[in-house]
């Protein structure tokens, strides 16, 4: 990759990162307002901006795999794409269809539409009737049945973050 395009990448990279750490800011904020609403708003930040990180650093789809390996190495990062990812792209389908093969899966239309509440402190519904749900403790989001570990999710980003902000200063004199 040439060195005016690595440097525009990293950049986005970086920024990508920065997005996420804001939305989990914001999520802190929220829960500790208990505001439920925009805790979700902000938990659908992290999701997605994370799932674009992902495809930046980790796609091994087409010619975006060897770019993508060139930035791990140029950024020095695991090659290999961390695990916890690998839910994200079907908790990002939002569509209707998806919606409602959730709710046929449940066998009925009652559910609790946003939930943040330590697993099993709600004994009158099962943990698959919860549209969206946040253990605050661990931290883990689950969107119709899949989950994620936003902590994990944030350690890895602020490693990325921190790689990103290393290479840009070691070579600030390529930069445009």
């Amino acid at each position: 990759m040439e060195q005016e395009r690595l440097v525009r990448t990293i950049e986005e990279v970086r920024q990508r990162n920065r997005f996420i750490s804001m939305a989990w800011q914001g999520l802190q904020s929220s829960l500790n307002g208990m505001d439920t609403e925009r805790a979700f708003f902000h938990i659908h930040a992290v999701a997605g901006f994370s799932r674009q990180l992902e495809q930046m650093l980790w796609n091994r789809e087409g010619e975006g795999e060897e770019r993508a390996r060139a930035l791990c190495r140029t950024l020095e990062i695991d090659e290999e794409a961390p695990a916890f990812l690998a839910h994200v792209p079907d908790m990002l389908d939002g569509t209707a269809g998806r919606f409602e093969r959730w709710m046929d899966g449940l066998g009925h239309a009652r559910f609790l539409g946003m939930n943040i509440m330590p697993r099993g402190t709600t004994a009158d519904f099962r943990q698959d009737e919860f549209l969206r749900s946040l253990d605050p403790e661990t931290m883990v989001f689950s969107w119709q049945g899949s989950s994620i570990n936003l902590k994990e999710v944030h350690r890895v980003c602020s490693t990325i973050e921190s790689a990103t902000d290393t290479w840009l200063r070691r070579n600030r004199s390529q930069r445009l």
